[in-house]
């Protein structure tokens, strides 16, 4: 299609340009957010091969200690509201 305009009217349509580079700028990203939803879905890290090095799958392991995450204890219903 933009081929077709700009060979017979000479002319470059933006907005087609624009929603070619968008797409391809983030089909990889959600690709890659597909694949580690399929593999967390399915595989199980002790189902997997062992990596080469002795860390684990990267996509299993935590990259760090959880920041702002506070521990939330369940609310039993009768007890008093204890996140105040």
């Amino acid at each position: 299609s933009m081929i077709y305009i700009f060979a017979t009217e000479g002319r470059v349509s933006m907005h087609e340009l624009l929603i070619t580079i968008f797409l391809l700028l983030t089909s990889p990203i959600t690709a890659l957010f597909i694949a580690k939803v399929h593999l967390h879905m399915r595989e199980r890290p002790d189902t997997l091969p062992k990596p080469e090095d002795s860390e684990g799958w990267a996509s299993f392991e935590a990259d760090g200690p959880a920041r702002g995450v506070r521990d939330v204890m369940p609310v039993e219903p009768g007890s008093p509201d204890k996140t105040r």
